[in-house]
C-alpha cells in the first residue's frame, strides 16, 4: 500500500500585493542578478545598476518596469450572476479539494454572496456582525395572499469619497 500521497490543497492564502512583492524578489535574484553580473564583467556598471528591482517602502517614488503593471489601466468588469453561480457550484463539487470546515465553508459562500449582491469591497465586510442583517417577512407586492422572507444588510462602506 502506499504510505504517501500527493494532494494539492490551498493552506494559506497572500494578498496580491504580497503575491506581486515575492515575484519582483525572485525576479530579482533569479533572472536579473545573473544579467548585473554578466554587465559587470563586460565593465558596463551604468547598464548593471539599472537592472535593480525591489518593492519600495512606504511613501517611496514607485518607477521602472516592474510598476508598470501596477499603474496600468484596466477596465473593471462586475461578475456575472452566472460568473457566482458557478464559483459557488465549483466549490461545492470540489469541496475535498478545499480543507475546510463546514462553518468556514458557509461563512465563505454567505461572503460571496454578500460582495455578488451588494457590491462592496471585500475590506467591507471583514468584521460584520450577525446584528448587521435583518431577516423580515414581507407580502409579496404582485399577489399579496403569498409572503417572502428579506435580507436587510446593513454594510458599513469604506473609501467614500466625500462631494
Amino acid at each position: 500500500p502506499k504510505e504517501h500521497a500527493m494532494v494539492r490543497i490551498v493552506n494559506y492564502t497572500f494578498s496580491v500585493i504580497e503575491v506581486w512583492r515575492r515575484l519582483i524578489v525572485v525576479a530579482d535574484f533569479k533572472v536579473l542578478y545573473g544579467e548585473r553580473a554578466a554587465l559587470r564583467r563586460r565593465e558596463k556598471y551604468l547598464e548593471a545598476d539599472r537592472l535593480f528591482l525591489k518593492w519600495p517602502q512606504e511613501g517611496e517614488k514607485r518607477d521602472g518596469p516592474a510598476y508598470t503593471i501596477i499603474n496600468s489601466l484596466y477596465v473593471k468588469v462586475e461578475a456575472t450572476a452566472e460568473d457566482i453561480i458557478i464559483i459557488l457550484k465549483t466549490l461545492y463539487r470540489r469541496e475535498t479539494d478545499i480543507p475546510a470546515s463546514p462553518l468556514t465553508r458557509v461563512g465563505f459562500y454567505h461572503t460571496l454572496l454578500d460582495l455578488a449582491i451588494g457590491g462592496h469591497r471585500p475590506s467591507c465586510l471583514e468584521d460584520t456582525l450577525y446584528r448587521q442583517y435583518t431577516i423580515a417577512i414581507i407580502r409579496d407586492p404582485n399577489n399579496p395572499t403569498r409572503t417572502r422572507p428579506i435580507v436587510i444588510a446593513n454594510i458599513n462602506r469604506n473609501k467614500i469619497k466625500e462631494t
